[in-house]
């Protein structure tokens, strides 16, 4: 008895003893600008980008999140010398938006496709389906729109069914996007790897501060924005720099590096009818006879505080003048004063970007019904038609509904800073995409520093009915090019 006793106890400690921990893992990551040694000093920061959801021991990084590293060492090529770029990673977006701790190693780099839309299975879509009252007989249009390299498709087309029950019309709504990934390689990715950049070596760790050492002796090391590269815990690095290439990158246990494939959906069908004469009309210009009868006239703006700008340079479209009806006999003139302002800190939302000064008119009397100013947080556009001699305004954080007169109809609380909005001509849908901040104030900063431009931020869209009521909702990132309805 005493001897099954000491066996079951030997058993049972035996047992209780943890499993040892897998190892995690690598971190799939970008490149979020060009590193070319010739333009690089040694302790510059640089960042990139988790392109794939990732958990550690003590860390979760979301896909999005900003990884921070350094440039310990940048050498040019010189002669017979080699060109050598040492890179370390020490900061993410640890379980939420502040950056912290975490000691990363490159453990392989991958050279970005130049059409990333060709990459087989690197598409996926994601299908949003709501219900319209029977008012929609008809199918809505299609909604498409194509974003670049490195920006999401929204691909959304209006798909129809019938609920026999209610009588209700059911909308499919598909957004679509590229997912940026490491490319997959027969055997799987394995440590040092350098995948479709020639004359390049990567060594795991060789380098100052954990860094990895990539050099090269036929030319400047240099890695294009989109960068994709794989990184490990500086623990595992450990092991992976004694034993290089030894151990495939792509056999750890989550098996991150090998996407799950997403079947393609079938494209919806094509609701679109092509007119041909004599069926269409074709809208000729105004000829002299149509004139006859009808005087022009004309509206003073000055008096009203609008003052052309002359002399700028304009990057693109502006949104600072708008004209708009609200009624055959009322005129609405929008339109930025430029008057002085008190502004807020650059980062921050909640304050004034610019003021708008609207006037409504009677175009009979040429009389002011009634003059607003509104503030707007940021310099995209604020106004839109409705129909019913309806305006959709973005004032602050809200959008306003303004009827005849400029009476407010409605007012629709926003979640976050806007984006864009689309409407459908028939005014059946609308698109509402509000952004969410991703980075705390200095990181944001430092992000529009490095890189530029504004960086990456969530989105979410939400789809709104002729009622303004919410029919469905999805979320993707900022870098998409706005849908249209």
């Amino acid at each position: 008895m005493v001897g099954i006793v000491l066996l079951g106890l030997s058993l049972s400690a035996g047992l209780s003893q943890a499993p040892p921990q897998s190892d995690p893992a690598p971190v799939q990551a970008e490149l979020l600008a060009n590193l070319n040694v010739r333009h690089l000093e040694d302790g510059k920061t640089i960042f990139a980008r988790v392109t794939s959801d990732w958990s550690g021991q003590d860390c979760v990084l979301r896909k999005g999140a900003t990884l921070q590293g350094t440039v310990e060492v940048s050498v040019p090529r010189a002669g017979k010398n080699e060109s050598k770029l040492a890179l370390s990673f020490n900061q993410a977006q640890c379980n939420g938006r502040e950056m912290q701790p975490l000691a990363l190693v490159l453990a392989a780099v991958a050279q970005p496709p130049s059409d990333w839309s060709m990459v087989p299975n690197a598409q996926y879509r994601m299908t949003m389906p709501f219900s319209n009252p029977r008012a929609m007989a008809a199918p809505p249009p299609s909604m498409v729109s194509k974003g670049g390299t490195s920006s999401p498709v929204v691909n959304t087309g209006g798909g129809v069914g019938r609920d026999a029950m209610n009588d209700y019309h059911v909308t499919y709504m598909e957004m679509g996007g590229i997912e940026h990934r490491f490319p997959d390689r027969p055997g799987g990715v394995r440590s040092g790897d350098v995948v479709d950049i020639k004359g390049i070596k990567l060594d795991l760790g060789a380098g100052p501060n954990l860094s990895s050492l990539l050099s090269s002796k036929v030319r400047d090391v240099s890695l294009p924005e989109f960068t994709q590269i794989l990184l490990v815990p500086a623990s595992l690095a450990s092991r992976l720099s004694a034993q290089p290439g030894s151990r495939s990158l792509a056999q750890t246990p989550a098996g991150v590096v090998r996407i799950t494939r997403v079947v393609t959906a079938a494209p919806p069908p094509n609701y679109i009818e092509v007119c041909a004469p004599p069926g269409c009309a074709v809208d000729m210009p105004v000829s002299a006879k149509e004139l006859e009868g009808h005087q022009g006239s004309s509206i003073a703006t000055r008096p009203l505080g609008y003052v052309p700008r002359a002399n700028r340079i304009v990057a693109g479209f502006e949104d600072e003048e708008s004209l708009a009806w609200l009624g055959p006999g009322q005129l609405l003139l929008a339109f930025n004063p430029h008057r002085l302002i008190r502004r807020g800190q650059a980062l921050d939302y909640s304050h004034t970007a610019r003021v708008i000064r609207a006037v409504l008119l009677e175009t009979a009397t040429r009389n002011i019904i009634r003059a607003v100013d509104w503030e707007i947080i940021d310099s995209r556009r604020y106004l839109w038609p409705l129909d019913g001699d309806r305006l959709l305004v973005h004032v602050g954080y809200e959008l306003r509904v303004y009827g005849a007169g400029m009476e407010v109809e409605r007012s629709i609380p926003l979640s976050g800073p806007l984006l864009f909005i689309r409407i459908a001509p028939d005014g059946g849908l609308m698109a509402v995409a509000t952004l969410r901040e991703r980075h705390l104030p200095e990181l944001h900063a430092k992000l529009r520093e490095e890189l530029g431009t504004e960086p990456q931020e969530d989105v979410d869209i939400a789809i709104l009915n002729k009622e303004f009521n919410t029919v469905a909702q999805a979320s993707t990132v900022s870098d998409l090019v706005p849908p249209t309805l």
